[in-house]
């Protein structure tokens, strides 16, 4: 089978298997559906209780960041304003953990602090491309009874709430190497608002979320940035009226890496933090000290006078009320607006499940019948909300469970076929009327279209092509296979893939000794214990084996002295952009960009990309690098067997996917890569710089090269790709109801889809290269 015609075969197979992955992404991602019809006032409804609300929210304030701490950190203990108001005022000060749902992605947190709704997992993409809130909303709420609002700060709110505030300051959120623009604006617009006219003042900063997504969460930027923070509510404090709330709270949390996104503690755990100059209801003794996120939502509605908007989930915080008279009926109103709602979602857009939904009506029922006799229970109206709430989380992760089996099996059906062709010799002469009749069975099923692929692949085979490695091979792709439906073996992927990785060294180590097997092993253990995304700490703290000599310079310089000449100038820009201008000169970069273009046409190399790997991702990448480069030249070397060096090849792409610091959820996109070379956010320039941040191991692919039988290395490691991504939707629709589905399973399913397509682009590729005769271009 020739090269081109293997080429076409397997690029016809990729696009029968994205048919397959389309149909169950279709069921696996399911939508909540939205109600666009909006609530009216009560007729009980309470007076405000105040005439203005400031909201000052600063994105990514962790919990232990404004709560007082034994902890000696840079982040503790910085906002003393709060722990003085909290200690000298104690009734007119409120302080809670602030619990966000997941994904913890700064668009969806705004929505729901909008509209009291949940998110669903999928929606996470419209946190890059954001879209008019269609929902009822609190803005929309306080414009119905001619109350105004204005905000400052991140344009998101702009995006999603466009022409509802009367006056606006947005500011573009996408630079995270800028640590102080967003929140000077929101410091001096609020000045200038504070006495004008207006009932709701939102002010959106972002200082924080950028010191930990440029640094991490421990750097002593985070502490100037939480006392700039601490300043402020002191200002605000003292310009506040009578008659103003001060809410100050996060849309998240983020790790110690800096990263958010994900459903770890850390990440959904924010804080909320609430003065008045009027004394609060409920005494010190009653108050709570956790709640949702989306309990915001209604209670804001009520202490304006406005309506709740009508999809909320929330329940009130009584903790911000002023009199007792009114939070009782107010916790009346939230209740009946709740099962309103469901009333209006079940009727109207979705039968809810007959035997929960009955249990949660009586409930209300009994709420009702007891406010009819003139009786409250705040208790029980809490109760029937947490339990509306539970309902709805689970009927919206309701899966489209056929087109999920039909999408899966069409997946494994061609994963069969593919490993079929691969493992025999095939001949596809002549295969244009399969491959139109493959694509229009697609219309029809992808699994239909799959079966007819199996048979013409399982038709042309004729003869065996028998490699002595190969029960070796199927034994360790087998058990990987079998990891990805753990969640705990996802979660601790670095070690399975370096277990899996250090075994195959050792098969190869009985057959034949070499002390470039042991060079491997080497690599692998300085990869397993280096992270490139948490030296900020480490360099600091004396370690010799974290300082910039062994991290950077030495390794950088070897990289230099192995390369082609146009990549040793790329390399040594590199090495200045880090090191002598600390990643503040954004020509730099470009100047990279532009030279990695023009390389293939002046030098024909496989090094013209690495130059820009290494400075997308960080000036302590290049010892990450370096061993790399060394592994895959040694394993080459020793390992003459095509199927082993294809597992080879495919489990260093993994292995150095984390130790470039990347793991398989959204929260370890290294978002500051998107930056480098620019200070404005372009989102095609953005995507592609964390696109390539994100895969730069896969690229290793293209130092399979060396090797004699490179073809045939070159299919197993794409079976390799294709068994971690058919494991994956086959772990999804296994474990739909896990308990760590969307936290664990799902991005894991999405990144090995992204993966997958990419690795199998770049292998197809290779396929269709003639093999190079001179081994000294490299």
């Amino acid at each position: 089978m020739g090269n081109l015609t293997h080429a076409l075969y397997l690029i016809v197979s990729l696009l029968l298997l994205f048919a397959g992955l389309y149909e169950y992404t279709s069921g696996f991602f399911l939508t909540r559906y939205e109600i666009k019809i909006k609530a009216t006032r009560h007729p009980l409804q309470p007076q405000a209780q105040y005439e203005k609300i400031i909201i000052l929210l600063v994105d990514a304030l962790r919990n232990d960041f404004v709560f007082p701490s034994d902890q000696e950190k840079v982040y503790t203990n910085k906002l003393k304003n709060v722990k003085h108001l909290l200690e000298t005022q104690p009734e007119h000060s409120v302080i809670m953990n602030f619990i966000s749902d997941p994904p913890t992605m700064t668009h969806l947190r705004i929505k729901s602090i909008l509209t009291g709704a949940l998110p669903t997992f999928i929606d996470f993409k419209d946190n890059i491309q954001s879209d008019e809130i269609q929902e009822d909303n609190i803005i929309y709420q306080l414009a119905a009874i001619n109350k105004t609002s204005i905000f400052v700060g991140d344009t998101v709110w702009i995006e999603l709430l466009p022409n509802s505030f009367i006056r606006t300051y947005p500011y573009n959120p996408h630079n995270v190497r800028d640590l102080d623009t967003v929140d000077a604006g929101v410091r001096k617009y609020f000045r200038e608002e504070m006495d004008k006219d207006w009932n709701i003042m939102i002010g959106h900063m972002l200082g924080v979320d950028h010191v930990g997504h440029r640094y991490d969460a421990n750097h002593p930027e985070m502490s100037r940035k939480l006392l700039e923070v601490n300043d402020f509510i002191g200002e605000l404090v003292q310009n506040m009226t009578e008659s103003t709330l001060l809410l100050v709270f996060g849309d998240h949390g983020m790790s110690e890496s800096g990263n958010h996104g994900g459903a770890t503690a850390e990440e959904v755990s924010s804080v909320l933090f609430a003065y008045s100059k009027k004394p609060f209801a409920l005494p010190t003794s009653k108050r709570r000290i956790s709640i949702s996120q989306i309990d915001i939502v209604p209670t804001i509605s009520l202490l304006l006078g406005s309506a709740i908007p009508l999809n909320n989930l929330g329940t009130i915080i009584p903790e911000l009320f002023l009199n007792y008279s009114a939070i009782d009926i107010s916790s009346f109103i939230n209740a009946q607006q709740i099962s309103t709602y469901l009333s209006l979602y079940d009727r109207n857009i979705k039968k809810l499940p007959d035997s929960v939904y009955e249990t949660i009506q009586s409930y209300y029922f009994a709420i009702e019948k007891d406010f009819n006799e003139g009786k409250i229970d705040r208790e029980k109206n809490a109760q029937f909300i947490q339990r509306a709430g539970e309902m709805c989380r689970d009927i919206w992760v309701n899966f489209d469970t056929w087109n999920m089996v039909i999408g899966a099996f069409a997946v494994v059906v061609i994963t069969i076929a593919v490993i079929f062709s691969m493992l025999f010799y095939v001949d596809f002469t002549g295969i244009g009327w399969n491959i139109l009749v493959s694509f229009l069975l697609v219309f029809i099923s992808p699994a239909v279209s799959g079966v007819f692929w199996l048979g013409c692949t399982v038709k042309r085979v004729f003869r065996w092509t028998f490699d002595d490695g190969l029960g070796f091979v199927f034994a360790i792709y087998c058990v990987y296979g079998y990891s990805l439906f753990s969640d705990s073996y996802i979660v601790k992927g670095d070690q399975t893939v370096r277990f899996l990785l250090q075994g195959l060294l050792a098969y190869v180590y009985l057959k034949k000794m070499s002390y470039e097997l042991f060079i491997c092993s080497i690599c692998i253990r300085i990869s397993a214990v280096i992270d490139i995304n948490t030296m900020t700490e480490e360099k600091t703290s004396g370690n010799l084996l974290y300082n910039d000599i062994f991290l950077s310079h030495i390794p950088l310089a070897m990289i230099i002295y192995f390369a082609k000449p146009l990549s040793k100038i790329s390399l040594a820009l590199v090495w200045i952009y880090w090191n002598v201008f600390e990643g503040t000169i954004q020509v730099i970069p470009k100047i990279v960009y532009l030279l990695t273009l023009l390389s293939p046409f002046i030098q024909k190399t496989r090094w013209n990309f690495v130059p820009v790997f290494i400075i997308l991702s960080g000036s302590s990448s290049p010892i990450i690098f370096l061993c790399a480069l060394i592994q895959m030249h040694a394993g080459s070397k020793v390992i003459t067997q095509s199927s082993v060096f294809g597992v080879f090849l495919c489990f260093s792409c993994m292995q150095y996917f984390y130790a470039t610091g990347h793991h398989y959820n959204i929260q370890s996109l290294i978002i500051s890569s998107s930056f480098i070379g620019f200070d404005e956010y372009n989102l095609i320039i953005a995507t592609i710089l964390l696109t390539l941040n994100t895969l730069a191991s896969y690229f290793l692919l293209l130092f399979a090269n060396k090797l004699h039988n490179r073809n045939k290395a070159i299919q197993y490691a794409m079976i390799g790709f294709l068994v971690s991504m058919s494991c994956s939707v086959l772990n999804t629709l296994i474990n739909r109801r896990h308990l760590r589905v969307w936290a664990i399973f799902a991005p894991k399913y999405l990144f090995e889809v992204i993966i997958f397509g990419a690795t199998w682009m770049i292998c197809i590729f290779l396929i269709t290269l003639k093999r190079e005769k001179d081994k000294g271009s490299t």
